[in-house]
């Protein structure tokens, strides 16, 4: 298998430990100083946070934020009056658009694990509305099969939209279990690896690790009981807006 060569970085990439928020603390896979960005993907965050931290209010304009709850839950709330816990296995979408601002914050009760992907929003909808969306955990697509259950967040069957042509699937796999994964030409994806060992063609990964496969089938296979997220999208070139401090 070809892995894809991302420039300025590796192909497979760990991610990095950083404080983020109100004493929150994150796993960073872009933007670093190895990886600016992935177009049309901006930030890609795991987030594992106690109680009394989280993300308070703060501006945003020009991309669309997927946070994915995989454990405990997040309080979103945000500018344009939206007001909603998003409990494990469920996902929302916030859309910046020309700006607004939002905040996320932890279960009190426990910690919260999630994963939070920017998407950068074309030029020509820099300046749409702001909008939320959310769905349940019941309500994403779920198919197993051999070893292997996918939930579809984003992508045919999911009631979440995004502007850019996105596909998002949570792979959980078991020891021993494969599955042959694609990404289409034209697109740009990503491997990364939530929970135990899975090989991707010659690559072993670890958690918080991902690998940048280029456009083709690619076979995946779990070590041990694993989780990952495959995660795809077509390019469209546009400048990232806010600015991404590089500070990791």
């Amino acid at each position: 298998m070809t892995l894809l060569p991302v420039s300025p970085g590796p192909a497979v990439l760990p991610a990095v430990v950083f404080d983020e928020g109100q004493g929150a603390r994150v796993r960073r896979l872009f933007p670093t100083l190895s990886l600016r960005h992935l177009d049309p993907f901006v930030v890609l965050d795991d987030l594992r946070v106690e109680q009394a931290t989280g993300f308070p209010g703060m501006p945003s304009r020009g991309f669309e934020a997927v946070t994915y709850v995989l454990r405990g839950a997040f309080h979103h709330q945000d500018s344009l009056g939206n007001d909603q816990l998003i409990e494990a296995g469920g996902v929302q979408c916030f859309t910046a658009g020309a700006g607004s601002r939002c905040a996320d914050r932890p279960d009190p009760r426990s910690l919260s694990h999630g994963l939070q992907l920017w998407v950068n929003l074309p030029g020509r909808l820099r300046d749409v509305r702001p909008a939320y969306q959310h769905a349940p955990a019941a309500a994403l697509p779920l198919r197993s099969f051999d070893g292997v259950v996918i939930t579809t967040v984003i992508g045919e069957g999911s009631p979440m939209s995004l502007s850019s042509s996105v596909r998002y699937h949570d792979v959980q796999m078991q020891a021993g279990a494969t599955h042959v994964a694609a990404i289409p030409e034209g697109w740009r994806g990503f491997v990364y690896v939530v929970q135990g060992q899975v090989r991707v063609g010659d690559w072993l990964l670890a958690p918080g690790e991902a690998a940048f496969p280029a456009p083709g089938q690619q076979l995946l296979e779990a070590r041990d009981e694993a989780r990952l997220m495959l995660i795809a999208g077509v390019p469209h070139g546009a400048s990232v807006a806010p600015p991404v401090v590089y500070d990791c």
